[in-house]
């Protein structure tokens, strides 16, 4: 197998970028390197430390730790396309939809994601990008609603990925979270990492990656139920960034039952976290124009928005 390093790739580890081309875990892959089976550019690299370069070809056989499966095509996965050109699209995702599998060996349905619904409309996307999320250049959650960008041909898509790693796509989310704040403007700024007790959640940790959240208080209902409507931006993109730095300060999203654990509020029953990407402002991959999409609220959040005010009126 041989895999082409690309430019967001550029300077990293040769184990960490390896794993992230081939989606197989970091531990596996550094066994791979210590015992003489991987090559860079026809030379043997045993040092899981060595830094790839752009263009470098990794060339390995890797098949006893890839589980193959096929991502195939699916029509009936709707969501709204709110721009799109030949070079990129961005959707408005609906709650509840994944993004993509873990892996192509992943137990997950290979069929039931965004990316099957994708490459059903866009047969050529299936070769943009990594095998199991073709032109996804960031993710949100599977019940965060709201606005992604996707690469629908390569050159948009190596520069999407470089876009985003260096924080050049602004992104804007609104929440709704516990509790009040005695300021209307915060900012969060505390590294993010794998939390040391349970695997499937991010926490705040020393050596973490740094992290930091800027929001503005937009409404306060300091009735029945204590919250807040909330405006925020992203400085940085860590996976689950907001719901951990506001579960960091004992003001974690309504819904969020992975990091606040509850979604019944007496008359307000939740399904998913109170969280919706509702602006991106990035430069056109390859025109440069500037790009500037918005989404509304979905019906849920607006709906949990109603009961809140009327719950504050005493109504």
């Amino acid at each position: 197998m041989n895999y082409r390093v690309s430019q967001v790739l550029n300077g990293e580890r040769l184990d960490k970028a390896l794993a992230i081309l081939t989606n197989i875990n970091r531990e596996k892959i550094i066994l791979k390197i210590e015992s003489g089976e991987i090559e860079v550019n026809g030379k043997i690299i045993s040092t899981k430390s060595f830094r790839v370069k752009t263009d470098d070809l990794i060339s390995c056989d890797l098949t006893e730790l890839i589980s193959q499966g096929e991502l195939l095509p699916n029509p009936t996965i709707t969501f709204k396309v709110v721009f799109e050109d030949e070079h990129i699209l961005v959707i408005d995702k609906p709650a509840g939809l994944v993004v993509h599998p873990s892996s192509l060996g992943s137990k997950n349905d290979l069929t039931k994601t965004l990316v099957s619904q994708l490459i059903h409309k866009y047969p050529q996307m299936k070769e943009v990008g990594e095998s199991f999320r073709p032109g996804i250049v960031h993710r949100l959650d599977k019940d965060t609603t709201g606005l992604m960008v996707i690469a629908k041909r390569a050159q948009a898509y190596e520069k999407l990925k470089v876009a985003v790693k260096d924080h050049l796509i602004k992104r804007k989310y609104h929440a709704i979270v516990i509790g009040t704040f005695k300021d209307k403007f915060g900012k969060i700024e505390a590294p993010i990492g794998r939390s040391l007790t349970n695997k499937i959640k991010m926490a705040v940790v020393e050596n973490g990656k740094p992290a930091v959240t800027h929001f503005k208080v937009l409404e306060t209902f300091a009735g029945e139920l204590s919250c807040s409507f909330v405006e925020v931006d992203l400085e940085t993109g860590r996976t689950h960034q907001i719901r951990v730095h506001f579960s960091e300060l004992d003001h974690a999203v309504l819904g969020d039952k992975l990091y606040g654990q509850k979604l019944k509020y007496g008359k307000i029953v939740l399904t998913r976290p109170m969280l919706h990407a509702s602006q991106l402002c990035f430069e056109h991959p390859v025109t440069a124009k500037d790009i500037v999409v918005e989404s509304e609220l979905p019906d849920d959040f607006e709906s949990v928005l109603s009961i809140l005010r009327l719950l504050k009126s005493g109504r």
